[in-house]
């Protein structure tokens, strides 16, 4: 069986003249100087892409996650936001019992991971997330263990 050819001839011109064009349509200006190619092919417009991609990362920073957290232990709260927003069934809690939240607080991320690592990272507590529904809560070093 002869092996399957992907482009004809008259294809592989086409896509490197779609690819020439390309490469002549870059530009670059920047505020201090100016840089086109030498075809003298007009400017990019960065400053309506960078418009366009403004109002992505505005719409998405509107999605921002946020958790009430009171005054109390901390393993309860962190247990209950497993629950809610991971799933998790099963927390294997292996550090002190004792940690607590100092005051009530609306914690704020821009997703449920980063939520999640800012409110473990002042106890230096790691979280290991597992697909059967149970996590590890557990000091992030052996240094850790020994307080």
């Amino acid at each position: 069986m002869p092996p399957l050819r992907l482009f004809n001839r008259s294809a592989r011109i086409h896509h490197l003249t779609v690819l020439g064009l390309a490469c002549c349509s870059l530009s670059f200006t920047t505020s201090s100087a100016a840089w086109t190619g030498s075809s003298g092919c007009p400017t990019f417009a960065f400053a309506a892409l960078q418009d366009n991609l403004g109002q992505t990362h505005a719409g998405s920073a509107l999605q921002q996650v946020s958790f009430a957290l009171q005054a109390g232990l901390l393993q309860p709260q962190l247990e209950q936001l497993l629950q809610q927003q991971f799933d998790i069934e099963v927390v294997d809690w292996q550090v002190s019992p004792h940690f607590g939240w100092p005051a009530d607080y609306r914690m704020h991320a821009p997703s449920w991971d980063e939520l999640l690592e800012r409110l473990l990272k002042p106890y230096q507590l790691a979280i290991t997330l597992y697909p059967n529904k149970s996590a590890t809560v557990r000091y992030q070093s052996a240094a850790g263990a020994a307080l």
